[in-house]
């Protein structure tokens, strides 16, 4: 994803640095490389959360994983926002429901 990220010269550099440096947890490129193929995947996004934009390349980086399942909260659930501030209890309702599953 970092090398999407540093060709497009549309993203803004606020969005690039999370991105791009590998001290972020789980945006590196290869972060999420040790869960490829094992299991099942669950990504939560926010609609007005600047890094949805990468929801989509998210879902797809994820092609050899077990299952991949997304969910974007929404603003008219008050969980449109970053790790869905707003309605918290939303987002742990459906995380629990997805691991039960």
């Amino acid at each position: 994803m970092a090398s999407i990220v540093a060709r497009n010269t549309s993203v803004s550099t606020t969005a690039r640095a999370p991105l791009t440096n590998p001290a972020w947890a789980g945006a590196a490129a290869g972060a999420f490389s040790p869960w490829l193929g094992i299991g099942g995947v669950l990504v939560l996004a926010g609609a007005e959360d600047m890094f949805t934009v990468y929801y989509q390349q998210q879902l797809r980086a994820l092609s050899a994983a077990r299952s991949v399942e997304g969910r974007l909260f929404t603003a008219e659930e008050q969980a449109a926002h970053h790790c869905q501030i707003g309605n918290l209890s939303l987002a742990l309702d459906t995380i629990f429901d997805w691991i039960e599953r």
